[in-house]
């Protein structure tokens, strides 16, 4: 059983109370009924909404924009390459040990966006990369080598 769960927390993170909505539905139809109902159950806010990459489309994001609303919300992997010209900038700043983070300008100069990379995450992302490359290659000493490059992992 999948569930979404919104939860409303003081500028502090202290919570205040939460709501257990369905996960059977496709994250980017929720939004507007996980709005609505926390709105109409602890009241309009001047509240920042927090979405995972799967909520986010055009339409939820000009949703909580026209009711006043501010959000954080996980960028679609197809949207990175806007940001190419960031990504291989050195001008990181490191927030915790492993992980970095960079604020650049939307692509319409109007949004802030804040970039994120981590070491865990680069580390998961080679592992998947080498378990699709190996999977779709022969099983030959050769191919694996190859895998092992290709997925970064052997320099």
């Amino acid at each position: 059983m999948q569930v979404c769960i919104g939860l409303v927390v003081t500028d502090d993170g202290m919570p205040l109370g939460y709501e257990v909505f369905d996960g059977n539905t496709h994250d980017s139809k929720t939004v507007e009924t996980i709005v609505r109902a926390m709105e109409s159950k602890y009241g309009k806010a001047n509240r920042i909404w927090v979405m995972d990459r799967g909520m986010v489309s055009q339409d939820n994001l000009q949703f909580v924009r026209q009711r006043g609303g501010s959000y954080i919300v996980g960028t679609p992997k197809a949207m990175l390459r806007q940001f190419e010209q960031y990504l291989t900038d050195k001008d990181w700043r490191e927030v915790q040990e492993g992980v970095e983070v960079k604020l650049v300008p939307g692509p319409q100069g109007d949004e802030l966006f804040v970039l994120v990379r981590s070491v865990d995450r680069r580390q998961k992302e080679r592992a998947m990369h080498l378990a699709q490359c190996c999977k779709n290659s022969p099983r030959s000493r050769a191919a694996t080598w190859s895998c092992l490059l290709a997925a970064g992992t052997l320099r």
